[in-house]
């Protein structure tokens, strides 16, 4: 998707004064895209998930309130998934850049997973991934920031269908265990399928550690039971629990 150069966004004003909050106008805001050109950003991605100072990590999960009106900073993870995600007009010269520069990125072996054979794909958001995954090894007091972008952004189904992200949910889940990607699943038992996607990611990129996932599915198995047993008729708790029976019975 392309980078735009700014997101414009309504920013209602109000009367917080009286008992009745009252809309008193409307302006426009708007969150500008830091980055001069695509490689650019590549490089600044390349740098948080290597060896960037922790005070530029910081500030990359400096969310704010995880809103296009409070993204922290342009700077930050929420402000570059609203960038990432988000249609609209290509910035101005996103490609505008040398070539041999970026032949020099892309030789490093960092990025070398993004090659599927014929051309790198997705490397804006593996080097995203990566660095939120230094972030989640380096800065575990920040890690219920992206434990939320990754729950409730539908990140986590985006890296388990998107080249070659699949590995950094593997890893992560080695990190952190299956629990870690069922944020309030308690209360919505749909988020128990974070934990399967993590899980499936580990064995689709290391299969000598089925017996592990196996175990793991089998706990995440009864727990969304457990947790959602007046509800499993609902399409798709029923269609959560058929796809974690099924995991388990391919490792048994």
């Amino acid at each position: 998707m392309p980078y735009q150069a700014s997101l414009h966004y309504d920013l209602p004003i109000w009367d917080e004064s009286s008992a009745e909050r009252q809309l008193l106008e409307i302006r426009q805001g708007s969150l500008e895209n830091p980055y001069p050109n695509y490689l650019e950003l590549l490089r600044h991605l390349m740098a948080l998930a290597s060896d960037a100072p922790l005070v530029e990590l910081e500030r990359f999960v400096n969310c704010g309130e995880l809103k296009i009106e409070n993204p922290g900073s342009p700077w930050s993870r929420y402000s570059l998934l609203l960038l990432q995600w988000t249609a609209g007009p290509e910035k101005a010269g996103w490609y505008d850049f040398s070539p041999e520069a970026f032949s020099k990125l892309l030789a490093q072996e960092r990025v070398q997973p993004c090659f599927d054979g014929e051309a790198y794909r997705n490397l804006d958001y593996y080097l995203t991934a990566l660095a939120e995954l230094r972030l989640l090894r380096e800065l575990p007091a920040a890690r219920d920031v992206i434990q939320r972008l990754w729950v409730y952004e539908e990140l986590l189904d985006f890296y388990w269908d998107t080249f070659p992200l699949r590995t950094v949910l593997a890893e992560a889940y080695q990190l952190l265990g299956w629990q870690w990607f069922c944020l309030d699943a308690e209360t919505h038992p749909m988020n128990y399928r974070g934990g399967l996607l993590a899980a499936l990611s580990l064995l689709a990129t290391q299969p000598d550690e089925a017996p592990r996932v196996r175990e793991d599915l089998i706990s995440l198995h009864d727990q969304f039971v457990l947790t959602a047993a007046n509800r499993l008729n609902e399409p798709l708790l029923t269609e959560l629990r058929i796809s974690l029976q099924e995991a388990i019975e391919k490792l048994e």
